[in-house]
């Protein structure tokens, strides 16, 4: 049997290869779209869901490690939204950029990069419970009865200084309890300025217990958001620079202009 050997020009070796190869956001958007019917289903086994969620999760630390995907529940209209975060992180924000900005237009779906500012109304709709004990007597007896105290939106107040064109912070908060607390207020900072200018604009962040009688002191938190944007409107005004260094001098600084 004679054995025939094909030996193929380099171009077009060449041109098979790139033709097989595919970028990292395609290959990520090629995954989601043979799932995304999985990922929209409300009816999906629980040990099928939480497999997948992993894999998404999996799949998108491979464009940084602190990135990740929050799947909402859908809206009104039927529309399910997935928003990539960095969780902060700025030198991933021009790869999650770059991600939404090269996602597919699939029925159904909208795709986000970083978390996106919530309107004030929604946010002074935010509670957080905070089980405390109370001693009382019950018949004759010592005993502990849970006292739930709640603080609200409208109850968390702030002072902020100039630091290296970034604002540090003092929050106070009604009975504040430590970190469990802090990590509840960053969220709440993520929805007031959203993921970017709360990364850019923000520096040192001091919770601080907001004492019976201080309630006056400084501004409501809500204020902050009007006191950000005043800040980037006066920059705009005098062509300043943005902060960020990394989104002037990184290449994909054009994927981030939609933050800016």
């Amino acid at each position: 049997m004679k054995r025939i050997i094909a030996i193929l020009p380099d171009f077009i070796s060449i041109g098979f290869n790139s033709f097989s190869l595919k970028t990292e956001e395609e290959q990520f958007w090629n995954w989601f779209i043979k799932n995304q019917e999985k990922l929209y289903s409300d009816e999906i086994r629980s040990d099928l869901k939480t497999k997948l969620n992993k894999e998404l999760s999996n799949r998108l630390k491979r464009f940084g490690s602190s990135i990740k995907g929050i799947l909402k529940v859908k809206n009104t209209n039927g529309i399910k939204e997935l928003i990539i975060s960095a969780q902060g992180v700025e030198e991933f924000f021009p790869k999650i950029a770059r991600l939404v900005n090269n996602s597919p237009t699939l029925n159904n779906w909208k795709f986000t990069a970083l978390i996106q500012r919530t309107s004030i109304e929604s946010l002074i709709k935010f509670r957080y419970p905070q089980a405390t004990h109370q001693a009382v007597l019950v018949n004759k007896n010592i005993k502990c009865r849970p006292l739930d105290i709640v603080f609200g939106f409208e109850d968390i107040r702030f002072t902020y200084t100039e630091v290296s064109n970034r604002l540090n912070l003092d929050v106070f908060i009604p009975s504040y309890n430590g970190d469990e607390h802090k990590y509840r207020i960053k969220r709440l900072l993520d929805d007031l300025l959203g993921e970017y200018d709360f990364a850019i604009e923000i520096g040192i962040i001091n919770c601080i217990s907001l004492k019976e009688g201080d309630e006056a002191m400084g501004y409501p938190i809500g204020h902050l958001r009007t006191v950000v944007d005043q800040r980037k409107l006066e920059r705009k005004k005098r062509d300043y620079p943005p902060v960020i260094n990394m989104v002037n001098t990184h290449p994909l600084h054009k994927e981030c202009k939609s933050f800016l």
